[in-house]
């Protein structure tokens, strides 16, 4: 039985902080990722050759993300079964190769946005009735964003907004309190096994100069 210490792990190797960057390669070990799993079973989920399979099986073990937990008599072979060593990893960002501090963000949050843009896109579409595409001047550009018609922001099945509030840093410190505590209270309430995904993101950072 795994502790729940065991549970996280705090990389301080630049090559399996490198690896877990790699949309491509951290990819091989999802199958482990908090799961009991065989390498023919990993190929299988991943749709690759067992041999292929076998080549990021060796690397993660020498990079010492994932382990052998035990082995398992299957017909007349003994198989081993891997699991990855936490089920979370993390590492300093100094670790991070990454040439701008954009270029990091990019990683973190590059697919979650895009999720956002499709899911965006899909609900407006679902749900079109009593929309409307807004343009307007913000500063030296034109801000372009769907609101609902007056009235009908409640029964919309998607809330879009964003834009600039100038606050005091007292002010703009209750906000992240107390938007951190109504994010939470549902974060305590999520249902992974009766609800439906939602994307969520809350922001409340000052703007940079320029």
């Amino acid at each position: 039985m795994r502790t729940a210490e065991a549970r996280e792990r705090r990389i301080t190797d630049p090559e399996a902080a490198l690896f877990l960057l790699d949309r491509y390669r951290s990819s091989f070990i999802v199958p482990f990722l908090g799961l009991e799993c065989s390498l023919a079973e990993a190929a299988r989920a991943l749709g690759l050759s067992k041999s292929r399979m076998s080549y990021w099986v060796r690397r993660m073990l020498e990079l010492g993300l994932i382990e052998v937990v035990r082995v398992e008599k299957r017909s007349r072979f003994n198989v081993p079964v891997y699991r990855s060593v936490a089920d979370v990893f993390t590492f300093p960002i100094e670790l991070v190769p990454a040439e701008s501090d954009e270029a990091l963000l990019a990683i973190q949050f590059g697919d979650f946005f895009e999720r956002v843009k499709r899911s965006l896109a899909y609900a407006g579409r679902k749900n079109a009735d009593g929309w409307h595409v807004r343009a307007e001047r913000d500063g030296g550009n034109v801000w372009v964003r769907m609101l609902p018609e007056a009235g009908n922001s409640e029964a919309a099945k998607l809330l879009s907004d964003f834009g600039r509030l100038y606050l005091s840093e007292a002010q703009a410190a209750e906000l992240r309190r107390e938007m951190r505590a109504l994010l939470g209270r549902f974060v305590e309430r999520s249902d992974r096994e009766g609800g439906k995904a939602h994307l969520v993101y809350f922001l409340a950072v000052e703007e940079a100069p320029g």
